[in-house]
């Protein structure tokens, strides 16, 4: 998907060079926030920014490598939720609760930014050209199954598939509920229906490993 330059494209209002690449993601970000990545153009984002499309086109070689910002803007917003729902967290006495917690609190981030900002989450995994491709919500979650495995949760073998059961579980009940799978319901209702989807987690209904006695 591409836009071409248009010489006949009006300035809404003068622009001072310096801040334009900045200006247009910003603007960009909006177009996403209030209808989706079917939002985004070149010359929407230049027609806000008050420059010509022709302008636009030295900072971003085509609308793919705009919407590729949009997008690493958006997980940026969606890592600041998680984060959110972390400093929020309770704090529990051991060490298993405390991991516990802290991977159901990366889940509810995920989940009720989905629910409060839709568009700028399907805009964070929007198919645009970005290379070196990584979200940053990702180390949240690793960081969360890292003290899961200290505490005993998981086994260390079992990270990787861990990180993928507990992703695909956030990433599908968000999008079911985008979808109205689980029906017209208020967000306070998704919500408490997706603190107990988190806590049929593998790793919060499992007890720390024993560990292994030496003899003397």
């Amino acid at each position: 998907m591409s836009e071409r330059p248009d010489e006949s494209d009006e300035v809404a209002r003068p622009y001072h060079h310096g801040q334009l690449r900045e200006a247009l993601i910003s603007v960009s970000l909006q177009l996403a926030e209030e209808g989706g990545p079917e939002a985004i153009s070149i010359r929407e984002a230049a027609r806000r920014a008050g420059v010509a499309a022709n302008a636009a086109y030295r900072h971003f070689e085509d609308l793919n490598h705009l919407r590729g910002e949009v997008a690493a803007r958006a997980r940026a917003h969606l890592r600041d939720a998680m984060q959110a729902e972390l400093d929020a967290r309770p704090r529990r006495r051991t060490e298993a609760a405390r991991a516990k917690e802290q991977l159901s609190a990366v889940g509810r981030g995920y989940i009720r930014f989905a629910l409060q900002s839709p568009n700028l989450f399907r805009s964070a995994w929007m198919e645009c050209s970005v290379p070196d491709f990584e979200p940053s919500a990702w180390s949240l979650l690793q960081e969360a199954l890292q003290e899961c495995a200290r505490a005993g949760l998981i086994l260390q073998g079992e990270q990787e598939a861990a990180a993928a059961a507990a992703w695909s579980l956030v990433h599908g009940f968000a999008e079911l509920a985008l979808r109205g799978f689980f029906g017209p319901a208020e967000e306070q209702a998704l919500r408490a229906l997706s603190d107990k989807v988190l806590a049929l987690f593998l790793p919060a209904g499992r007890t720390p490993s024993q560990p292994v006695r030496r003899r003397r």
